[in-house]
């Protein structure tokens, strides 16, 4: 299991000096990003092969999120390698032991160049160490798009929204979709389907509906289809 330890920044805290769900995304991220530099796969030399792994969706549990200036550890292992897919799981831990979030997470391998899926070589994989799946169960990582959905907001995709790929950064989706949920850090779980990438001056509409146990988040494109389904649960 491949660890990193980082401490909360004020930047990454809400309004209750908690860590956002952005920011716990973008942990996630860094962490998955820095096993694969550690081990030899870096973004440069994967660039260079006009390789990626891009993640589908998360499944994130919550028992708590940390406040400003808590030292956490974050851990990952990657399980369960399929042609170009790979699973991979999370951990958040604080120093002390204490258990804020564990995440499940599908990520696939593609080429950037042809925009198609290629298979993980061999190499890779044994590079990765991949572990046992997680005894944890998680929800299905589906999200079907429910009727009765209400506009929320709107946003034009500008350079400040964009990754290396020129792609909406994911933890940007996160952002938005919870920003139309009041800033509440109340949340037992969240998940996040990717169905398709915003770019450079693509207009994203907002919607939103409740329901007595959770909050469903649509990202869609100008014709209704989803660059992200989210759902929040109570």
């Amino acid at each position: 299991m491949y660890e990193m330890r980082e401490r909360i920044r004020f930047s990454e805290t809400d309004g209750n000096l908690k860590l956002t769900c952005t920011g716990l995304i973008d942990l996630l991220q860094d962490c998955a990003t820095f096993h694969s530099e550690d081990v030899g796969f870096t973004c440069q030399m994967l660039g260079e092969q006009d390789l990626g792994w891009f993640v589908t969706n998360w499944q994130v549990h919550l028992n708590a999120l940390p406040s400003i200036g808590d030292r956490i550890v974050v851990r990952t292992y990657p399980y369960h390698f399929r042609g170009m897919m790979a699973s991979r799981y999370f951990v958040i831990e604080g120093e002390d032991g204490t258990l804020y979030a564990t995440a499940n997470s599908i990520w696939v391998l593609m080429n950037r160049k042809t925009n198609k899926p290629q298979r993980a070589p061999k190499e890779m994989i044994e590079a990765y160490a991949p572990d046992e799946d997680p005894t944890e169960e998680f929800e299905s990582r589906k999200i079907p798009v429910e009727a009765g959905l209400v506009e929320a907001g709107r946003v034009v995709v500008d350079t400040s929204f964009l990754d290396t790929n020129g792609h909406v950064n994911n933890g940007r989706y996160v952002q938005l979709a919870s920003h139309v949920l009041l800033q509440d850090s109340s949340y037992r779980a969240f998940f996040v389907e990717y169905k398709q990438q915003a770019r450079l001056g693509d207009e994203i509409t907002i919607l939103k509906r409740e329901s007595e146990d959770h909050i469903q988040v649509v990202l869609a494109d100008q014709e209704g289809n989803p660059y992200v389904v989210t759902n929040w649960k109570k």
